[in-house]
């Protein structure tokens, strides 16, 4: 979700001129608080690059539509009826099945 929320206008990378995104595991937040790396670094650095920033309020209302559309789509009444009532099934992987 972080490479989401880094489209906000709001987002304090945007507001400090840094359009960057990072991880909690990656080299430059473990340089930023121990002041070196001490481990191996796994976490990405994501730049913002041209893509364009939103209002968070418009960011939310995006996901809050996505949300609705599970809830309707799912045939519960509300978000409250649909949280523990999910059928998930287990797959092998994400491809479709070979055509024979």
């Amino acid at each position: 979700m972080g490479q989401y929320w880094l489209q906000a206008q709001e987002a304090q990378t945007n507001i400090d001129g840094d359009g960057s995104y990072w991880g909690c595991a990656s080299h430059k937040n473990q340089e930023l608080w121990k002041g070196k790396t001490f481990r191996h670094s796994e976490g990405k650095i994501i730049e913002r690059g041209e893509a364009e920033l939103k209002p968070l309020e418009q960011l939310v209302e995006e996901l809050w539509g996505g949300v609705a559309s599970y809830v309707s789509y799912s045939g519960f009444s509300s978000l409250s009826e649909s949280i523990g009532n999910g059928v998930f099934e287990i797959k092998q992987n994400s491809l479709p099945p070979k055509q024979r």
